[in-house]
C-alpha cells in the first residue's frame, strides 16, 4: 500500500467551509440556518471563538473577525435596546468589517434559540453573512464548538504503522513492511486488547503535548495480513475489539534481528521519538522466528504503567 512507501505526511487542515461546519455540527450544536444562506460557502480559518461585545459597542481595534462570532443573551439584549438607526449602523459595520489582511466574519452563531432583531436577517442576506441559531446555552455551545474546532484544526500526520490499546496503554508499532506489525496486533486482539488503526495511522496533536491516534475513514478497523488479505476486526471479534481513538504513549519499533547491530539488555538507556514535536518513549525490538512479541508488548505496557507511578524496575535492579 501507499503507506508502506511513506514515513509520515502532514495533512493538517487550514480551512473549513461554513456549510461543512453546519452539516457536521447540526445535531451536536442543535443548529438551524436563520439567514445568509448565500454565505455558507465562506471559509473559517481559525480554531478560536469570539464574542463581539466590544465590537458591537464600536471598538474594533483588536477585533478577531476571522473567528466564529457567538452572540449570547447579553449581546442580543444590547442590540434589542438600540434605536433603529444605531442598530442598523452597528450591524452593517459588523457585517462589512474587514481587517488589514482582508478577512471578514465567517459566520455568526446565536445561542439559546434567541430571536435577533428583524434587521439582522435583512442585512445578513444582503451581505451574505451566514447566521446560525443554536438551542444550547452559550457556555455549552462554546465548549462543544471549541472542542470540535480544536480537533479539526489540530496539527495532523499520517504514519505507516499499527496502533493498539494494550492494558489501557496506547502503543504505536512501526517498522518496515513485512516485519510483523499487523500480525502482532492480531495476536493482541485475540488476547482481549483493542485495535485503533492498521497500516495508516492518523495522529493529531491536541494542545501542546498530547498525541491522539485515529483510523482513516477508508480503512477503518481492517487489518491487512499478508497471504490472507483484509480482515474486518469489528465483524470477527466484536465491538469490544476496537477503539475509535487512543492517546499515543509508546512507540515500539520492530526491526529484523539481522539488521540490528545491538539492542538494549538492561533497560537503562531511554530512547525517545518525536511526532509533531511531541516526544514519546521508543523501544526497539528485534524480530526473529518464534519470538513472542505479544507477551513482550504486554510486559512493555505493564512496565510503562508502573513507571507512571514513579518506579523504574531496571534502575531498582541496578541499585541493588
Amino acid at each position: 500500500m501507499l503507506a508502506s512507501l511513506l514515513c509520515s505526511i502532514l495533512i493538517s487542515m487550514t480551512a473549513i467551509k461554513i456549510h461543512k461546519l453546519f452539516t457536521e455540527l447540526r445535531d451536536t450544536l442543535e443548529l438551524t440556518v436563520y439567514a445568509g444562506r448565500e454565505g455558507l460557502m465562506r471559509s473559517l480559518t481559525s480554531k478560536y471563538i469570539n464574542r463581539p461585545s466590544m465590537a458591537l459597542m464600536g471598538w474594533y481595534k483588536v477585533f478577531a473577525c476571522e473567528r466564529v462570532q457567538v452572540l449570547g443573551k447579553t449581546e442580543i439584549t444590547y442590540l434589542n435596546d438600540l434605536p433603529k438607526e444605531k442598530l442598523y449602523e452597528t450591524l452593517e459595520k459588523l457585517f462589512t468589517y474587514e481587517d488589514d489582511k482582508g478577512r471578514r466574519i465567517p459566520c455568526i452563531i446565536i445561542s439559546r434559540g434567541l430571536e435577533p432583531p428583524a434587521i439582522f436577517a435583512k442585512l445578513a442576506d444582503e451581505y451574505n453573512v451566514p447566521i446560525l441559531i443554536s438551542r444550547l446555552q452559550t457556555t455549552e455551545l462554546m465548549s462543544r464548538l471549541s472542542r470540535w474546532l480544536e480537533l479539526f484544526f489540530a496539527p495532523t500526520i499520517t504514519v505507516h504503522g499499527t496502533m493498539v490499546d494494550v492494558l489501557g496503554v496506547g502503543i504505536l508499532f512501526t517498522g518496515k513492511s513485512g516485519v510483523g506489525k499487523s500480525e502482532c496486533a492480531l495476536d493482541l486482539i485475540e488476547r482481549g486488547h483493542r485495535l485503533i488503526a492498521d497500516d495508516i495511522v492518523v495522529i493529531k496533536r491536541i494542545g501542546t503535548n498530547v498525541l491522539m491516534a485515529y483510523p482513516t475513514d477508508v480503512q477503518g478497523h481492517y487489518i491487512e495480513i499478508r497471504g490472507l488479505g483484509l480482515i474486518d476486526i469489528e465483524k470477527l471479534f466484536g465491538i469490544r475489539a476496537i477503539r475509535l481513538q487512543k492517546r499515543v504513549e509508546i512507540n515500539i519499533h520492530l526491526v529484523f534481528w539481522n539488521e540490528l547491530d545491538e539492542c538494549e539488555r538492561l533497560g537503562i538507556t531511554e530512547r525517545y521519538t518525536s511526532f509533531l514535536n511531541v516526544e514519546i518513549p521508543k523501544i526497539i525490538i528485534p524480530v526473529s522466528p518464534g519470538k513472542n512479541l505479544t507477551s513482550i508488548t504486554e510486559v512493555i505496557a505493564t512496565n510503562f504503567k508502573i513507571r507512571t507511578f514513579g518506579e523504574n524496575l531496571a534502575k531498582s535492579f541496578i541499585d541493588r
